[in-house]
């Protein structure tokens, strides 16, 4: 997942080293999407209520609400399936650091209820969930590899949960720290899965849970630098009370 520049436009991280899968068996895998045409999509997000749905900030920074949509429900990164939805709010995260990549999470308010399962948020009691070498699952419509196409249709990958002193050192010498308060991260030491451009926003799930949003990286699957995402549990208090949960 390359450490993409935040413009105006939606950033995007793709899933490397994953399979393909589907939205109705992971109805909760949301696209941010251009609300002309073929609605392309440009980020992930995850919906956790009907009118709610979780993606980067970054994704969404000085975005225009008024020319994308959530799309819900289309397997395929392109065409006319699935629901679609208005933006009606962005909410930006407040402690979201553009220069340091902290914080980047969002919340996206729908015109209308999406008609497709939710998935709950990582809470404070939920410290069992990041424990290192857990399972965990990224998704999303992204490069399947570094220098490479966007998937044509929604990948799932398995990535372990990293241990966050080994992240902290992977990444002490990069342009961007890992702030493991804020911040988890997840791959292998092989590199080889990951996420990747056009995947950011989307969803990081351990036993059905989100605990993660895809964020930024160095390259994508890259031998020891591991995929950076959101630690939802660290921004759950506001999330919720923006979620209405």
């Amino acid at each position: 997942m390359a450490a993409t520049p935040v413009t105006s436009e939606p950033a995007a991280p793709l899933i490397v080293g994953g399979t393909p899968t589907t939205t109705d068996e992971h109805p909760y895998v949301m696209q941010l999407a251009g609300a002309s045409g073929v609605r392309v999509q440009r980020c992930g997000a995850t919906l956790v209520a009907p009118t709610k749905a979780v993606t980067a900030a970054h994704c969404v920074h000085n975005l225009d609400r008024t020319r994308y949509l959530v799309v819900g429900g289309r397997t395929a990164r392109l065409g006319p399936e699935g629901v679609d939805r208005e933006i009606s709010d962005i909410w930006i995260n407040p402690a979201w650091d553009r220069d340091t990549k902290a914080g980047d999470v969002a919340v996206l308010t729908l015109a209308e209820p999406m008609p497709f399962a939710t998935l709950p948020i990582a809470g404070p009691t939920d410290a069992h969930l990041y424990e290192p070498g857990t399972p965990s699952h990224v998704l999303g419509w992204g490069r399947t590899a570094e220098v490479g196409n966007a998937s044509t249709v929604l990948r799932i990958a398995e990535v372990p949960l990293v241990a966050d002193a080994a992240c902290e050192a992977a990444y002490a010498s990069h342009t961007f720290q890992v702030d493991s308060a804020s911040m988890v991260c997840a791959g292998l030491p092989e590199g080889g899965v990951d996420a990747c451009q056009l995947d950011s926003g989307g969803p990081l799930v351990v036993d059905g849970v989100l605990v993660g949003v895809v964020s930024w990286g160095n390259g994508c699957a890259r031998p020891d630098f591991p995929g950076v995402y959101v630690r939802v549990s660290a921004f759950s208090e506001a999330l919720s009370a923006e979620i209405g949960t």
